[in-house]
């Protein structure tokens, strides 16, 4: 039953995103890190895809009376997206037991969510304020997290989940919040808001290593030498005193009581899993299931044992009354939509790396800053890239906000051509 606390924060929301559309946009963002701690709703998974659905109605009610410009921009990412749902719907299709009206249901979602991103992230401020909001959202949930963390014990035994109730996922969205705040922190010159992102990028760090996520781990070090190698002497630099306090930080929570020795043994961890999985003695659990995924992939190489269904024909446990997950992005195209699907699914990536790198106009590093602003979202679609090798996240809202944004900034060459100071 609902309580009319809850019935008047519906009201607000409601309110809010009908008056803006934008803030139903960030809002769905913003929830897809504490998506387990939301309650189930009528007619959807989560509220979630309530704020997705009227986010989508509200904009599209503006459109009608003349208040938000419907732009077709005709981007070829939209192609790759088209062709990859066709091959998974087509995969569906031939799938024993698998349900396409749900699946197309599901795809459709996620394409209209990229669509919303790219009509409603029309400007370089709105972007940012869509990764304000991220990040305020991960610095709440992993506070919360935290407050409940038992100390005495870390390591793989007791691991730090969040609000999503999931260690690595945590370690992922902690990362993107990492990616995000590294943005603004070298963009900034205020004392204050340095320090403010520099609590921020501590928190994410402590976040990823209290998860005990190797695949998190891994990310993050990718990350940082990402920034390294792409910035160069501006995030060197732009480090200063703020980035010698955030190291000394980093410094006393891996020397102190807090005694985090399996970071350590994760960074060791990491290259011998890898080499052993390339030789084929590794026994452990994912190992195993990549193994018995390429077998069923080999059974049905064209277009895969159906999209979304791998766990339920069991897929990847090697029968077909198992009910293990992929944990891995590519693993899950390939063995659920074929050899097509998974060419497709990966010209969607590359698409979508394309967009994010296009150089900004007039050789100007950004509009806003001294950090180009497709920059951080290169980064965040980069932990995606990584986490995704440990981690199934295709259907993860984050990727298809990550798509329609890189669609909005390779337009915005253009977009910042007109007037839009008097944009949100």
């Amino acid at each position: 039953m609902l309580t009319p606390v809850v019935l008047l924060l519906a009201g607000v929301l409601l309110a809010l995103i009908v008056a803006n559309p934008f803030a139903g946009l960030c809002l769905t963002f913003a929830s897809v890190p504490i998506l387990q701690s939301m309650p189930a709703a009528p007619f959807a998974s989560s509220l979630t895809a309530v704020l997705g659905g009227l986010t989508f109605g509200s904009w599209l009610v503006r459109v009608v009376a003349n208040r938000e410009l419907l732009s077709l921009s005709g981007d070829r990412t939209y192609g790759w997206i088209f062709a990859f749902g066709t091959a998974a719907m087509v995969s569906l299709a031939f799938a024993v037991g698998g349900d396409i009206t749900q699946g197309i249901s599901t795809y459709v979602q996620l394409a209209v969510l990229v669509w919303l991103t790219e009509q409603l992230a029309t400007t370089e401020r709105r972007i940012e304020v869509m990764m304000i909001v991220c990040i305020l959202a991960l610095v709440a949930a992993q506070l919360i997290g935290l407050a409940g963390f038992d100390f005495s014990t870390l390591g793989r035994e007791n691991r730090l989940a969040g609000l999503s109730g999931n260690p690595n996922e945590l370690a992922f969205y902690s990362v993107m919040g990492i990616c995000f705040a590294l943005y603004f922190f070298l963009n900034s010159s205020r004392t204050l808001l340095r320090a403010l992102l520099v609590a921020a990028l501590a928190l994410g760090t402590l976040s990823v290593l209290l998860s005990a996520s190797r695949g998190g781990f891994l990310v993050l070090v990718t990350v940082v030498f990402f920034a390294l190698f792409s910035l160069r002497l501006r995030f060197v630099r732009g480090l200063r005193i703020s980035g010698m306090i955030f190291l000394f930080v980093a410094a006393l929570l891996l020397t102190s009581s807090l005694n985090l020795s399996f970071v350590p043994s994760l960074a060791r961890d990491i290259p011998g899993a890898v080499s052993k999985f390339i030789a084929g003695s590794n026994s452990e659990a994912r190992a195993r299931i990549t193994r018995w995924g390429l077998r069923s992939w080999a059974e049905h190489p064209v277009f895969g044992v159906g999209f979304g269904v791998g766990a339920e024909v069991g897929a990847y446990s090697g029968s077909s009354g198992g009910g293990n997950a992929s944990h891995s992005s590519y693993l899950t195209a390939l063995v659920e939509t074929g050899a097509v699907g998974f060419i497709l699914f990966c010209g969607l990536l590359l698409a979508t790396w394309r967009n994010l790198s296009r150089r900004p106009p007039d050789g100007r590093p950004s509009a806003r800053g001294s950090v180009d602003l497709r920059w951080a979202w290169r980064a965040a679609f980069l932990a995606w890239l990584m986490m995704s090798l440990t981690g199934s996240l295709i259907l993860s809202k984050v990727l298809w906000i990550i798509i329609g944004a890189s669609i909005s900034l390779r337009r915005l060459p253009d977009i910042l051509k007109q007037d839009v100071s008097g944009q949100g």
